[in-house]
């Protein structure tokens, strides 16, 4: 599965350029998560004065993200960080749709701790496992083919069919999906695979990372919503919400 995988010298890397992606993402994913905590906190249905598809805010992320991979004047100060800014904002306010105000505060800040907890394993994984054990470039290629396929034939059976329980599936081949790319990502990051990264692309790793994190924070609020839909966990459910 190590296939292309880079020479063992590099798994090593550059720590200074770990530190300044850490520390920026660790920035950045901190401002936005004290976001969801203290709008779910205060109660506040951002959706309902804002009502901004999730998609839209992460077509926004992804703007940023493609004018660092096609514009090399924005990976200098300050274009950069504003970049990864609004990036980040956008991400940040993708998770606050209707799904994530429904549930009551202990099922809503229980997300964002499994994420975070999943994050820091799924990074342990990508900084420390050794390469064979992973999935390389041709294997990611391959899985994201056959999850575009398989994405695609669910979705258009769903909506044909009108069977509402295939967008769970949908749901949780896409959180695999992405917990499969924050590895790869990472490895990356660390130099482990193909060339190291330029040192003045320190911010599109940060975006990659953190948009992987925020999407991924969506991605749980949604199965648990459904989890908890199914299963009828009617105490996880914010009652007035229901009727807006």
């Amino acid at each position: 599965m190590s296939d292309l995988a880079g020479p063992p010298s590099q798994t090593i890397g550059r720590p200074e350029f770990f530190r300044k992606v850490y520390t920026i993402l660790i920035i950045f994913v901190t401002v936005g998560l004290l976001q969801l905590v203290i709008v779910k906190a205060c109660d506040y249905d951002f959706y309902l004065y804002c009502p901004v598809p999730s998609f839209i805010w992460m077509l926004i992320a992804l703007g940023c993200l493609m004018t660092l991979l096609c514009v090399p004047m924005a990976h200098e100060f300050p274009v950069n960080y504003l970049l990864g800014i609004i990036s980040t904002e956008a991400l940040t306010l993708s998770v606050l749709n209707r799904d994530y105000m429904l549930l009551t505060i202990p099922w809503s800040y229980g997300i964002l701790v499994v994420a975070i907890i999943l994050s820091i394993c799924l990074y342990l994984i990508g900084i420390f496992m050794p390469l064979k054990l992973l999935p390389g470039p041709l294997t990611i290629l391959v899985v994201t083919i056959v999850a575009i396929a398989t994405f695609v034939s669910l979705l258009i059976t769903r909506l044909v069919l009108h069977y509402e329980s295939l967008e769970f599936y949908i749901t949780v081949i896409t959180l695999l999906y992405v917990m499969l790319i924050v590895v790869f990502t990472v490895t990356m990051v660390h130099d482990r695979r193909l060339q190291p990264l330029p040192q003045e692309q320190s911010m599109l790793s940060v975006i990659v990372l953190a948009a992987l994190f925020f999407y991924m924070v969506h991605m749980i609020g949604v199965t648990v919503l459904y989890a908890v839909h199914y299963l009828k966990i009617t105490s996880a459910i914010t009652p007035h919400r229901l009727t807006k």
